[in-house]
């Protein structure tokens, strides 16, 4: 047998043992065929969490588009305080996170007014004319006052 043929044999022998004996080595060589199937179920699962994240991504996108178009409705005099609250409020149930944040993070007597607190800071910069920024802020205030007396009314 010619010296290039022993080492034919040799090297693959050689290669065996190595895996055999230090199977992290041909992991991180990534030459481990013999893990294929396992590989190809750890990327179809990262594929399925992937695409979570992207429907959940596209949601959370959807749900801060329709919430612009609100305020901008409210700012346009479209829309009232007590509607785009009611829609913040439709909207946010739909992710029970976002009223465990809303209920520790603003205050009020119910979801529904926490709501309308949240639009209220929503509106923030989005007002186009800085000089009438707090005025809107002070009138949006107003018109909560005037919902909350309308829904608890003063007791004689």
């Amino acid at each position: 047998m010619s010296v290039r043929l022993r080492v034919l044999w040799l090297v693959p022998g050689f290669l065996a043992v190595v895996a055999v004996a230090h199977p992290g080595l041909v992991r991180a060589a990534g030459v481990d065929f013999w893990t294929v199937g396992e590989a190809r179920a750890e990327l179809a699962e990262a594929a399925a969490t992937d695409r979570a994240l992207d429907e959940r991504h596209d949601a959370i996108l959807r749900r801060i588009a329709i919430k612009e178009a609100l305020i901008t409705d409210l700012i346009a005099g479209r829309l009232s305080l007590a509607e785009v609250a009611a829609r913040f409020l439709e909207l946010n149930e739909d992710e029970p996170g976002y009223l465990v944040v809303l209920r520790s993070a603003v205050p009020g007597d119910s979801d529904l007014e926490r709501s309308a607190r949240n639009v209220i800071d929503y509106v923030g910069e989005r007002v186009p004319d800085p000089a009438h920024r707090a005025d809107f802020r002070r009138r949006l205030e107003a018109d909560l006052t005037r919902l909350q007396d309308a829904h608890y009314p003063a007791v004689p």
